[in-house]
């Protein structure tokens, strides 16, 4: 069978016996799995190959758990790998997007991702993965009903469901929550990325959005995340 050629940003690595590591890329195909044999080893040349938040190019065996043949490096991503915040930030995005069901929305997702990571600076970390993290409730099948009222159809909203899953009005309320976090929710959820200016989203409150973003995730999805406090604001 032709070998498997594809460009991909590792998301996590885990050991494989003594001498070896399994690693898991983002492609646009979904998350593939590469075993590189002897990257352990003191003198070898696949280093940078294994380490999450680098982009690369390679080469593998087409098989049940492919082996790579060889790799080229794309993008070091060494101005987030160097800036501790931004780090942690999309180390949390890449358990994530890691968890994720299988090639659902998968190109998009990798572009998404890619794009992302050429847009940092110092500065705008915790938005970008914010954003993203926001726009990846689609691909795990959970995103709210940002518009109307998920109730009766109503345009004319006043109250959160975490329960229901979006938005509520005044006639149906009877837990809701304030509306505020997820009207920051749904601007980061429509925000394009490829076309806006992320200027536009200084005016959403970071840390309620993480915290509602996160209350949403442990309702609906079936995943553990980071706390608030492992991460820097």
């Amino acid at each position: 069978m032709e070998n498997i050629e594809l460009e991909g940003i590792v998301i996590r690595v885990i050991h494989y016996n003594d001498s070896s590591e399994i690693v898991h890329l983002y492609t646009k195909y979904g998350n593939i799995s590469v075993l590189a044999k002897g990257a352990r080893k003191f003198k070898t040349n696949r280093l940078s190959f294994c380490q999450p938040l680098t982009k690369v190019k390679f080469i593998a065996t087409n098989s049940s758990l492919p082996t790579l043949i060889d790799y080229s490096l794309i993008n070091n991503y060494d101005l987030i790998k160097d800036d501790l915040k931004s780090n942690l930030w999309f180390q949390y995005l890449l358990e994530i997007i890691n968890k994720l069901p299988e090639k659902t929305y998968s190109e998009n997702i990798y572009h998404m991702l890619d794009s992302i990571l050429n847009l940092v600076n110092n500065k705008n970390s915790m938005i970008l993965v914010l954003c993203a993290q926001t726009k990846l409730l689609k691909a795990y099948g959970v995103e709210p009903n940002f518009n109307n009222c998920c109730i009766c159809n109503s345009p004319n909203i006043k109250f959160f469901s975490l329960s229901k899953g979006g938005f509520i009005c005044a006639n149906h309320n009877e837990t809701g929550s304030d509306i505020r976090p997820y009207l920051m929710l749904k601007k980061l959820y429509y925000f394009n990325l490829y076309n806006e200016d992320l200027s536009l989203l200084d005016d959403i409150d970071l840390r309620e959005a993480f915290i509602a973003l996160n209350e949403y995730y442990a309702y609906h999805v079936e995943i553990k995340l980071h706390s608030l406090s492992t991460l820097i604001f």
